[in-house]
């Protein structure tokens, strides 16, 4: 501190100027006392006030986090407990679809056709009559000598998918059987070779 009366800087404690020789007011030192401790109150007391909102602030973040993670996480079971119900009754209506409507296949018959015969002197013509639909029909020709005896020659027809009643035409001609004309056969005898028939049950 300072005399108020020289202006000489002196000891805080100082009751005399060395100066001058005044005696320093003890009421003096009291005030310089305490201006000194309202400062390091005040000072402390805005750092108290700084520490607060600090903790305040953090605690309004983990507050909302906490809100907002609650809000997403009960948004998003909702949204999983729906796909989950939808996958659900999707696959619940497709096993009701397939138990209801059960497709079943079987292998074609000489049963499932019927044949037309209209010979010639230079071909045998055939009409094809289904009486099912019948997937990747093939049929297989037995030609036989005059007596019926032995197969001269075997021919194989692919009709692929046939509708059932619709008529289809086909030629075997002579030249394939390798014989000169139609008197020279006994006739044929014909198989269905594959074919698939589907139904639903």
């Amino acid at each position: 501190m300072y005399c108020k009366y020289c202006g000489k800087e002196i000891a805080d404690n100082s009751k005399f100027c060395p100066e001058c020789g005044k005696q320093i007011q003890q009421e003096e030192i009291k005030n310089i006392s305490t201006e000194t401790t309202t400062e390091k109150v005040e000072n402390n007391s805005v750092w108290r006030g700084c520490g607060m909102m600090v903790l305040a602030l953090v605690f309004f973040i983990v507050i909302l986090g906490i809100v907002l993670g609650i809000i997403f996480g009960v948004s998003s079971c909702d949204g999983n407990s729906k796909n989950q119900s939808t996958s659900s009754s999707k696959q619940d209506s497709s096993l009701t679809n397939n138990d209801e409507n059960k497709i079943f296949s079987r292998n074609a018959t000489l049963n499932d056709v019927n044949i037309i015969w209209q010979e010639n002197s230079i071909a045998y013509q055939g009409t094809l009559i289904p009486k099912e639909d019948i997937e990747n029909l093939i049929i297989t020709f037995n030609f036989y000598n005059e007596n019926k005896t032995q197969i001269i020659k075997t021919i194989e027809k692919r009709f692929g998918d046939v509708t059932e009643n619709q008529q289809y035409e086909f030629t075997i001609s002579i030249a394939e059987l390798g014989l000169s004309n139609s008197s020279n056969t006994g006739g044929a005898k014909y198989s269905v070779t594959s074919g698939q028939i589907k139904y639903i049950n």
